[in-house]
């Protein structure tokens, strides 16, 4: 009996795994635009439209078997599994959803720019508040893109600095804004040429 069980539930296993990795915790496909009121972002599931048509697909299945199951054995249809296929209905319109939001800079104001190299990582801060917060850009890139973004935000924020940390571990955990930190570095340092990682 415990064989069963056990089979039973490494093919449940085998069955819903790639559901969760893929539909629940599916990476994200992230889009930047830099403007003069600071970085937009846009953000969807990299997931492709097949998987939610078949998504579709299914969940308009279990509403067909939903009110079959209604209309020959009842209200009483809906205990158990027949309460699953009435859950179908939520996932009739199932679809990738974007997300935007808007990181702000604060031009003329001084901006600390935080980068990693082994993972491209930009981050960048105000050192002044509005309304007791400060404004802050946190992106990824390709690290064949960070000197064409840098150098838009240079020429944007011209009295910014450019600090290189080891890791996003380490670059958070310094002090807001702190311009004492990190290693100093140049734009030229990020020249397509000077992209090898340290």
């Amino acid at each position: 009996m415990s064989l069963t069980n056990g089979m039973v539930f490494f093919f449940m296993a085998l069955i819903f795994a790639p559901f969760i990795r893929y539909l629940w915790l599916a990476d994200k496909q992230y889009h930047y635009r830099l403007t003069t009121e600071g970085l937009v972002t846009t953000y969807h599931d990299a997931i492709p439209d097949a998987a939610y048509a078949v998504v579709r697909g299914l969940a308009w299945f279990g509403v067909v078997v939903c009110i079959v199951g209604v209309a020959f054995l009842g209200p009483a249809a809906l205990v158990g599994a027949g309460g699953m296929a009435l859950g179908a209905f939520f996932f009739t319109g199932f679809k990738n959803v974007e997300t935007t939001y808007e990181s702000p800079v604060k031009n003329g104001h001084r901006h600390l720019i935080k980068v990693t190299r082994n993972r491209p990582f930009i981050a960048c801060q105000s050192d002044v508040r509005t309304m007791g917060l400060r404004a802050s850009i946190r992106l990824h890139c390709a690290l064949n893109k960070m000197h064409t973004i840098l150098s838009l935000l240079m020429t944007q924020l011209p009295d910014s600095e450019i600090r290189v940390f080891k890791n996003e571990r380490v670059l958070d955990g310094v002090p807001f804004a702190s311009f004492e930190s990190g290693k100093p570095a140049q734009l030229s340092d990020f020249a397509p040429d000077n992209t090898q990682p340290s």
